[in-house]
């Protein structure tokens, strides 16, 4: 995390061991949950409170890396593309 105010970092969240690649990212409207799609297939959802990000679920999503991720106008779907060569559908709400 960021401060833009003050340009200081604040805070480290998602995976620390440098092992997973996280390759894209989709923040809904309000800011308030943040996803992810890694190198392993799977997408995380997180919560943003403020200065504080915690994980609420993460899924196996495709066979391989997840490489798009964008939310439907009404943020109640997740859209998911991947190097195995599939498009996903899944329900947020």
């Amino acid at each position: 995390q960021w401060n833009t105010v003050t340009n200081r970092h604040i805070g480290l969240f998602g995976n620390r061991d440098g092992k997973v690649e996280v390759h894209c990212l989709a923040l809904t409207t309000d800011g308030r949950f943040l996803f992810s799609g890694d190198s392993e297939g799977y997408i995380t959802q997180w919560l943003v409170e403020q200065a504080h990000v915690r994980l609420v679920r993460r899924f196996s999503a495709h066979g391989q890396s997840v490489r798009n991720l964008c939310l439907s106008v009404d943020e109640q779907s997740l859209f998911s593309s991947s190097n195995d060569n599939t498009i996903r559908q899944w329900s947020v709400a």
